[in-house]
C-alpha cells in the first residue's frame, strides 16, 4: 500500500500571484504550504510568452513564499509557472502571466534651437516601441505630438521666441507607456 502513497501528487503553490513588476523584474508570491503537505520544495520558472523560451528556473524550499526574476526585457509578456515537489515526484503546475513595464528613453537633450524651433534627441529604450508621445509646454500653451517608435530625434516648430519650453517624452509599446523623461529649453 505504501506504493500508492508515493505516487500521490503534491498540489501546486496556493494563491500564486504577481506582486510587483518593473521594467526588468517580476516578483511572484504564494501562500506557505499546509503543515500536512508532503512538499519539500517548489520549482518556479519564467518563460517568454512569444517564444516559449524558458528564461530561468528556480528551486526553492517550502519555507519560501516569493521569488523575484531579474534581468528581464522591458515590455515583454512572460508566463510564470510553479509546481510543488515531494520526495517522489513533481505535482501539477499553476501558471500566471505578467508583462514587464515599458522603459523610458535615455539621455533626452536639446541639440539646437532657434527663435521658433527646438531640436531634441534621445537614446531609445530597450523595449520594442510603437511610438513616442512628445509634449511641450510654453507661453501658457501645451502641445502634444506623436512620432514613430523608431525615431530618436524631433524638431519642435512654430514656437514663440524668447520662451521657456518644458518638454516631456514618453515611450509607448504595445504593452504600455513609460514614465515621462523631461528637459527644458528657451527659444532664441
Amino acid at each position: 500500500m505504501a506504493h500508492t502513497f508515493h505516487s500521490k501528487l503534491t498540489p501546486p503553490p496556493e494563491d500564486f500571484q504577481v506582486v510587483s513588476i518593473t521594467e526588468t523584474s517580476v516578483r511572484v508570491s504564494w501562500r506557505k504550504q499546509r503543515t500536512d503537505s508532503l512538499a519539500i520544495g517548489h520549482r518556479i520558472w519564467i518563460a517568454r510568452m512569444d517564444t516559449g523560451e524558458i528564461v530561468v528556473t528556480r528551486y526553492v524550499p517550502t519555507s519560501s513564499t516569493d521569488v523575484t526574476f531579474n534581468d528581464l526585457r522591458p515590455a515583454v509578456e512572460y508566463v510564470i509557472s510553479a509546481t510543488s515537489i515531494n520526495r517522489y515526484n513533481e505535482g501539477p503546475e499553476v501558471t500566471i502571466t505578467a508583462a514587464t513595464r515599458t522603459d523610458p528613453p535615455i539621455g533626452l537633450g536639446v541639440d539646437d534651437w532657434t527663435t521658433d524651433t527646438i531640436s531634441i534627441s534621445w537614446l531609445p529604450p530597450k523595449a520594442v516601441l510603437t511610438a513616442y508621445n512628445i509634449t511641450y509646454t510654453g507661453d501658457g500653451r501645451s502641445t502634444s505630438i506623436q512620432k514613430s517608435g523608431d525615431v530618436d530625434r524631433c524638431e519642435l516648430t512654430g514656437l514663440v521666441p524668447g520662451t521657456r519650453y518644458d518638454i516631456g517624452v514618453v515611450a509607448v509599446s504595445r504593452l504600455g507607456r513609460s514614465i515621462t523623461v523631461s528637459t527644458a529649453a528657451v527659444t532664441g
